[in-house]
């Protein structure tokens, strides 16, 4: 039914993990040059707002950037990017 393939769309959309989204949100901001090379991004208090999510969980998201090189944090400054 109709309302089957509603409620599947919209669970196939949860299972994304929220911090893989913040993640791929982050990363297209920085491809499109929303966020440009040097950039203090939002904290991470700014960005847990603006998903509705736990710091904790954009931390996550952060973290894989930082790892792959396309962020870098300055303590007690900002994550850049």
């Amino acid at each position: 039914s109709e309302d089957n393939t509603q409620r599947g769309t919209y669970m196939a959309k949860k299972r994304i993990a929220q911090y893989k989204q913040i993640e791929h949100d982050l990363l297209e901001k920085i491809n499109l040059g929303y966020y440009k090379k040097n950039d203090l991004i939002p904290t991470e208090l700014e960005l847990s707002n603006t998903y509705q999510v736990s710091r904790v969980t954009v931390r996550k998201a952060t973290d894989n950037l930082v790892a792959q090189g396309l962020l870098s944090r300055v303590a007690g400054v900002g994550t850049f990017v």
